[in-house]
């Protein structure tokens, strides 16, 4: 770290750009002004499938280890170098999901993907049928709603 008497970082919350090759830059820029011991915490893994890019970081750094929160919405991860923190496995604990309830979350998050891709699609044809209203165009149909008729 720069800086006479600068104290390295903890904890990080790392949330930027969705990507794995990103992610890995983001987690280098962090390391670089951390503690060997520090806490990483990365937003979005599941939802932005960024588990590869953590897969990078562990092969590119040697020790590092990170585990997914599977009980939250977007799939927050925690990684560290050598062993969690007992506050941080309590932390994993409370957020691990059964075995038993594994395939309704994971039925949960097929249907709420699904929605989300047709809710994306919808939001661009919208947009898109803007643009071809103004410039003489045939306007195309929005794809069908949700599985059940909801957003």
């Amino acid at each position: 770290m720069e800086g006479a008497g600068a104290a390295a970082f903890g904890c990080a919350f790392i949330d930027g750009y969705h990507s794995n090759k990103q992610v890995v830059k983001d987690f280098e820029a962090v390391k670089a002004v951390s503690a060997p011991d520090a806490i990483c915490v990365f937003h979005d893994v599941h939802n932005g499938g960024l588990r590869p890019g953590l897969a990078a970081i562990a092969a590119k750094y040697p020790g590092f280890s990170s585990s997914l929160l599977e009980g939250t919405s977007s799939g927050i991860a925690v990684g560290t170098f050598g062993a969690f923190p007992s506050a941080v496995v309590a932390v994993l604990t409370a957020f691990s999901v059964p075995a038993v309830a594994r395939p309704v979350l994971e039925t949960a998050l097929s249907r709420w993907s699904r929605r989300r891709r047709i809710y994306r699609r919808r939001s661009l044809t919208k947009r898109l049928n803007v643009l071809r209203k103004l410039v003489g165009l045939k306007v195309r149909p929005l794809a069908p709603k949700g599985l059940d008729g909801m957003m």
